[in-house]
């Protein structure tokens, strides 16, 4: 994966790393409050300002070099 792909989530990744259903995830996509990029059909969602929102709400961004997971909702 090259740089300029490292830098979005994608949908499938929100959902993995929040533990929700599908369904939500999509569904946060389409939040006011919620940071996305839409290319063409393709939503993902830029990693930093997930990161950000993500310690606002009490997550954990993982340690470098360890798969990205949300340690605690």
């Amino acid at each position: 994966m090259n740089n300029e792909n490292n830098r979005y989530l994608t949908v499938k990744e929100v959902k993995v790393y929040l533990n929700v259903s599908s369904a939500t995830a999509y569904e946060l996509t389409h939040r006011s409050d919620f940071p996305v990029c839409r290319f063409g059909a393709n939503i993902r969602v830029p990693r930093d300002a997930f990161w950000r929102g993500s310690q606002n709400a009490h997550l954990s961004r993982p340690a470098s070099g360890h798969r990205e997971e949300v340690l605690r909702l």
